[in-house]
């Protein structure tokens, strides 16, 4: 999983690396965008944004959410993109390391609450199989989308899961998004499975679900 930088089709380099625990603020943003959705259901309470438990978790190792598993995407210096990859290899230590960063970032019972959401929200975006490369929190700042930027990311995470001699590619698109899922059907990624999902809670007086998800594969 090598940096390296890539053309797009407007001209501009990319410059792709490994995250750090110094991108979390601006990273935070854009994985949020990623689904902001589920991101509300599961981990804005009553006194704490999605967001923030975002920063905080891409301050830290480990887990789903934490800083090691990401991909940055700048453009001229600027981060533009984030994506992440793993197998359901993963899958102990993501459960351990994500109830650690919810228990110490959320009060108790609260921390509680937010893990059981979690796994309400793991019900329709499933963790993949152990000989799976996924591919998952992938987002583009709305400024530099339509450039090519969504397209190179994937590519880049496709290139590492040939490193890792892993023949089968996943990942999770929203049935709220069909210009995502056109992307990565022009792509060669082809539908698997729907996930419906009937997820949802009421933050305030606003009425927040969950959508149905499509899963789709490259092999």
């Amino acid at each position: 999983m090598h940096t390296f930088v890539a053309p797009t089709k407007s001209g501009m380099k990319l410059h792709f690396r490994k995250a750090s625990p110094a991108d979390a603020k601006i990273l935070s943003e854009l994985i949020y965008d990623s689904g902001p959705d589920a991101w509300e259901y599961v981990f804005t309470t009553r006194t704490r944004h999605a967001k923030e438990f975002a920063r905080y978790a891409l301050g830290h190792y480990g887990g789903e959410f934490g800083y090691d598993c990401h991909t940055v995407v700048e453009c001229n210096g600027r981060m533009v993109g984030i994506g992440a990859e793993y197998t359901g290899a993963h899958a102990l230590s993501f459960m351990w390391n994500g109830a650690k960063q919810i228990l110490s970032f959320y009060p108790f019972p609260t921390s509680l609450v937010v893990m059981v959401r979690g796994l309400q929200a793991e019900s329709v975006m499933k963790l993949p199989k152990k000989n799976v490369h996924y591919i998952g929190h992938l987002a583009i700042d709305p400024d530099y989308r339509g450039l090519g930027i969504g397209e190179k990311l994937v590519a880049y995470h496709m290139e590492n899961a040939k490193t890792f001699q892993r023949k089968k590619i996943e990942l999770d698109v929203a049935e709220t998004n069909p210009r995502a899922k056109k992307l990565y059907e022009k792509i060669g990624f082809i539908l698997v499975e729907k996930v419906r999902s009937r997820i949802q809670r009421k933050i305030g007086n606003t009425k927040i679900k969950i959508p149905s998800h499509f899963r789709l594969r490259y092999s």
